[in-house]
Formats: structure tokens, C-alpha cells, sequence
């Protein structure tokens, strides 16, 4: 693994034999701004199907073809309070093609390609701005009809209110509604100047590949953005809300908040969720949904950094009471110190090989690395491991405080 700057840029290159492929991450982060979130999304599908060299979805991919089925992609995600685009490609390594093809070279021409095409946005553009548009906006419609993302989305902006915290990565079709192709340019010259930008390369390669990101794009000057979590304040009283739609069954879920003062806090705090909700041998898989036959279907998530964790159980409308008494009985069970040695050894003994299998992705590797770069911090995920322990579990169980609960159940559908 080697660091450099390139231009202002970190670059981070993962030399490894475990697989065929290269892959190239390119990510733009920034501070969640709700005016900016349909823009950023847009142009992240945008910039991935037409360039100035390939003005076509077919031209691109026919030229992708050429290169062995070189692949490209890209995503938007939430990192706390800030926002992630990612713009990556994966293509074969050319050390494994008998034909004389210089791949990398050629891939990485074409991610300055992709990179800098909006630039050249204009009026001749403007039809394909409307056919992303639309089908941006349809996936937003999709989710809409989502049931477990509608419950979420409502618990979210019940706990967060006004913080950013409470926005979706993908947008939403209020923010979409004015949105032009000006905003998308506009947006992308944001990114290229003002966004914290990294690059992560992972493959059978070694560290002299850096020198061919040189011309990629040049900053004057880097730009890092501060990596802080964020912190809800603890609540007098839990809030109750309830949501109407035309559903067989209801979606219980239960938001709740902790503060994480350091590394072995947040380490306990994924293993109580993997106990609590997280894993098919949770505490509420196996007694809540196999031996109370409560739910059709329940977990629990953890976003340690920011302190919030929240549980989703589908259940039938008359059940919805029981349910979240049972729930909140089994998380009193971890409070209470009800684990076994055995348990939790097979419990880290499952994050070890979770571990292990994001690891064994290209992809997985990239995650890895990107936090890495952002918190300037080294991961040693089995001496984190050696953290874990029933008495710190328990620690960190009992500051959890539940601030929220929300129903989604059967009836006439609330306009709202």
C-alpha cells in the first residue's frame, strides 16, 4: 500500500495478487447541503454514460467492450453529516491480456475524459439531461412505494428535523422538482474545485502507477474537509409518530441514540448490534421473529461514528404493541448482561470473517482505504477486535436511549 499527493490529491494504491482486475475510485466528498443533493446525483449518472470522445451510451460501451468488458459505475452515499460521489471503473489487468493493449493507460484517459465532459454541457445537451432527469426521478417514485425506505425516511426526519443528518444521499423529488442543466454544470465545477477529492487504486500493480494520475485534473492547492460524527442530544421523552398506507402488515421501527467517545465504544457497539439485531442469530431474530413468531421479518443497524441505530420489524397491524415489548425486552436481556462466553465468541468469530470477506473485494478494500484517508487514522481491525468484551458491551448497551418510534400501518394512505 502506498500514499502519495498527486497534484494536490490524495492517492492511495493497494499493490495486491488477489485479483484479475484493476479498480479506480475517484471520490468527491462534501458537507451534506440539502440545495445540492439532486445536482450531485444527476451528474454522478450522467458523467458515466456519455463523454466528449464517446457522445453516446453505445459509443461508451462498445469502447468499453474493446477493453475486455471494462465496466463503469458510480454512487452517492452519506458519510455522517457529509456526502460522497463515487466514480469508479474496473477493467482486466493488462499483465493477463495476450494482445499489446496498454489498458491502464487507456482506462485512465478515460476517467479524465469522464471527469471533465461537463464542461462542455450545453444547449445540445439538454435532451439527455431530460432523459437522466426522468429516469432519475422514477427511481425517486420507486422508493416512494418502498415501504421499509418509507418507515425509515419518516424516523429519520423525525429524529433529525432540520440537521442535514436527516437527508437522503439519493435526493428526493422535492429537491429534483426545479433542477436544471445549468445546476448541473454549475454543481459539477463545485465538485472539481471545492469538493475533498481522493483516489483509490486497487490491483496487481505497483506503486509507479501513481505518476499516470498526474494529468487527471490539477488543484492549486488541497482541500480537506473536517471528519466529524455527530451527536443527537439526549431526548426528555420518546416521540411517537404513526403513518398510514395501503399495506397488509405494519413496519414497527425504533430509533435510537448513544454517543461514542472512541474507537473501543464503536467496536462494542457493532458487536451489541449483531447480538441485539444485526446478525440471524441475533437476540431478535431468533426469539422475536423464530420462537415468538412475532415478525415477518426484523433487524437492527448501527451507524456507530454518528451514535444512531435504529430496528424494523414488519408485523401484522394487531400485533404492533406486543411486538415493540418484546423488542425492547430483548435489548434489556444485553443491558442486563444475559450473554454467554460461547455466544459472544461466535459473534466476533462472525465480524472476524466479515471482516475477512469485505477484504476479499475489490470494492471492500476501497471502503476500507477511503475511511482510512478521511480520518487519517490506521485500521487494525483484530486488535479492535481484542476490545471486545461482555463488560464493555454492557458499558455501552446502557447509554443506548430510545428517542423515537414509528408505525407504518394499514388504512387510507396519508396524503402527506
Amino acid at each position: 500500500m502506498t500514499d502519495k499527493d498527486t497534484n494536490h490529491i490524495p492517492t492511495r494504491v493497494i499493490s495486491t495478487k488477489k485479483f484479475k482486475t484493476v479498480m479506480i475510485s475517484v471520490n468527491f466528498k462534501s458537507k451534506l447541503d440539502e440545495s445540492r443533493l439532486a445536482a450531485r446525483n444527476l451528474l454522478s449518472k450522467m458523467m458515466i454514460k456519455r463523454t466528449d470522445n464517446h457522445p453516446s451510451e453505445i459509443e461508451l460501451l462498445e469502447y468499453l467492450a474493446k477493453y475486455y468488458g471494462a465496466h463503469l459505475s458510480s454512487s452517492t452515499s452519506k458519510r455522517g453529516i457529509d456526502h460522497v460521489v463515487q466514480i469508479r471503473m474496473e477493467f482486466v489487468n493488462e499483465k493477463f491480456v495476450l494482445e499489446d493493449l496498454s489498458v491502464f493507460d487507456e482506462m485512465v484517459a478515460l476517467l479524465k475524459d469522464i471527469l471533465h465532459s461537463p464542461d462542455s454541457y450545453s444547449e445540445e445537451t439538454q435532451s439527455y439531461f431530460n432523459q437522466e432527469y426522468r429516469l432519475y426521478k422514477n427511481r425517486l417514485k420507486s422508493l416512494l412505494d418502498n415501504r421499509n425506505q418509507r418507515a425509515y425516511t419518516s424516523l429519520v426526519n423525525t429524529m433529525f428535523k432540520d440537521h442535514p443528518m436527516r437527508l437522503p444521499a439519493h435526493g428526493s423529488l422535492e429537491l429534483l422538482e426545479d433542477l436544471t442543466l445549468d445546476d448541473v454544470k454549475e454543481e459539477h465545477h463545485r465538485m472539481m474545485m471545492d469538493d475533498e477529492v481522493s483516489i483509490i487504486v486497487v490491483g496487481d500493480i505497483d506503486a509507479s502507477v501513481q505518476s499516470k494520475f498526474d494529468g487527471l485534473f490539477t488543484r492549486h492547492g488541497a482541500v480537506y474537509l473536517s471528519n466529524k460524527s455527530f451527536t443527537l442530544e439526549t431526548p426528555e421523552k420518546v416521540t411517537h409518530t404513526t403513518d398510514t398506507m395501503d399495506i397488509e402488515q405494519s413496519k414497527l421501527i425504533l430509533g435510537f441514540t448513544v454517543a461514542a467517545k472512541d474507537k473501543t465504544e464503536r467496536i462494542n457497539l457493532n458487536a451489541m448490534n449483531r447480538i441485539l439485531g444485526g446478525s440471524t442469530n441475533s437476540y431478535l431474530f431468533t426469539n422475536v421473529r423464530e420462537r415468538m413468531s412475532l415478525c415477518y421479518q426484523i433487524g437492527s443497524s448501527m451507524d456507530a461514528k454518528n451514535g444512531f441505530m435504529y430496528i424494523l420489524a414488519g408485523v401484522d397491524h394487531n400485533n404492533v404493541d406486543v411486538a415493540k415489548e418484546a423488542i425492547l425486552k430483548e435489548f434489556e436481556r444485553i443491558r442486563s448482561g444475559d450473554i454467554t462466553d460461547e455466544y459472544l465468541d461466535e459473534i466476533k468469530l462472525m465480524m472476524r470473517v466479515n471482516r475477512q470477506e469485505i477484504e476479499d473485494r475489490p470494492r471492500g478494500l476501497m471502503g476500507i482505504a477511503y475511511t482510512e484517508l478521511i480520518t487519517g487514522k490506521k485500521s487494525d481491525y483484530e486488535a479492535l477486535l481484542k476490545l471486545v468484551t461482555k463488560e464493555n458491551i454492557i458499558e455501552v448497551a446502557n447509554r443506548v436511549t430510545l428517542n423515537t418510534i414509528h408505525v407504518l400501518t394499514g388504512g387510507a394512505e396519508d396524503a402527506n
